[in-house]
């Protein structure tokens, strides 16, 4: 027997969570746009469905 993850998520509620990912990113400080948090704001949206 093996595992399949199917993972589906809405995609108005992730790029609305992934927005304010965006905005707690650059009022902390940092660099939204700095390689390293480039997809953080859209991982962090899928981990909060």
């Amino acid at each position: 027997m093996t595992f399949e993850s199917i993972d589906t998520y809405d995609i108005s509620i992730t790029n609305a969570i992934k927005s304010h990912y965006k905005d707690i990113i650059h009022n902390i400080g940092e660099n939204q746009n700095r390689e390293g948090l480039l997809d953080t704001p859209k991982r962090a949206a899928k981990a909060m469905q």
